[in-house]
């Protein structure tokens, strides 16, 4: 009578198998998670700067210029008392405060025309990655927000523009009509100005 061996489990091939498909999905799971984080801190970023910008215009309302929201940073004081940051926005140790992306978050009073008087003030965000360059840059912000300028790695923020617009390398400035690049800024000249690494990404409202 002949015995027969029954073997049971998985050959080593089979196992190699399994795992590669693991690690396929894996993959797969992890970019897309990315994909999604991403996109959620741009959300985030330009929620924050809708938020801050509209409390600024609205409290500063009745005032005779924007000189108040601060210089080289924003005015701890008027921002934390008169509630004009969003909630999860607070200031460290240092007076500053930091955007999703973990980079900083300034306000300050910005020159509209040829003159110094403050009827404009700026929102910068800096350490800003390619692609939440790209799509915040390249947003659609609504006709009432009081956007009449913005620039992506330029740092005349607080120069006066003339409302022109410029296009170099690797930096671009639009203008709320501009003769040359008008606000929302083309997705192609957005591409072309952001670069891989870290951007500036400056806004004057008034």
């Amino acid at each position: 009578m002949k015995n027969y061996t029954h073997q049971s489990g998985r050959s080593m091939i089979e196992i190699l198998g399994v795992l590669a498909i693991i690690g396929v999905l894996s993959v797969g799971g992890i970019a897309g998670y990315s994909k999604a984080m991403m996109k959620i801190k741009i959300n985030k970023t330009i929620e924050q700067i809708t938020h801050i910008s509209q409390n600024v215009r609205i409290f500063f309302h009745n005032q005779p210029s924007y000189y108040h929201v601060g210089w080289s940073k924003m005015n701890k004081n008027v921002f934390e008392k008169a509630h004009l940051l969003p909630n999860g926005m607070k200031f460290d140790e240092d007076g500053f405060i930091k955007h999703s992306f973990d980079g900083y978050f300034e306000v300050a009073w910005a020159e509209k025309e040829k003159y110094s008087d403050y009827k404009a003030f700026s929102i910068t965000i800096r350490d800003i990655p390619e692609e939440a360059c790209i799509a915040i840059a390249s947003y659609d912000w609504s006709s009432d927000s009081g956007l009449f300028a913005m620039g992506i790695n330029s740092y005349n923020r607080n120069q006066y523009t003339g409302c022109k617009g410029m296009i170099g390398t690797n930096m671009a400035t639009a203008c709320l009509g501009g003769s040359k690049l008008s606000i929302p800024m083309p997705i192609n000249i957005a591409t072309n100005a952001c670069i891989s690494g870290s951007n500036t990404i400056w806004f004057k409202f008034y």
